[in-house]
């Protein structure tokens, strides 16, 4: 059974074969999507994650959306980390509650 990859590894891996993409072999290409998966399914923990999480989408943006969904499903938490905190609090609103039901109804994805 293949061993999991951690987000370290992940990220190394994907920055290494990800301008390959199409003279890679299959052996690389499964190492990519497998690199790729770990990414968008990871919760950014700081500001390098949310960087490399949003390069892993603008790749799938240019290929089309994933079957799978993890695109627009690590989209969602990139929104989420991204607007943890973020709220006027000079007039007490929360200035993302619309924005972020705004985009759950768009991607109607459960984060």
């Amino acid at each position: 059974m293949a061993k999991n990859m951690d987000l370290e590894e992940a990220r190394t891996t994907w920055l290494e074969l990800v301008n390959q993409v199409g003279e890679m072999s299959r052996k690389s290409e499964k190492l990519l999507e497998k690199a790729e998966t770990t990414i968008l399914k990871h919760r950014p923990r700081d500001n390098s994650d949310a960087v490399l999480l949003t390069m892993v989408i603008a790749e799938n943006v240019k290929v089309g959306p994933r079957c799978d969904a993890h695109d627009l499903k690590a989209l969602a938490r990139l929104r989420d980390y991204l607007s943890e905190g973020v709220a006027d609090r000079s007039a007490g609103i929360d200035v993302m509650a619309s924005a972020k039901q705004a985009l759950r109804d768009d991607f109607r994805v459960v984060a």
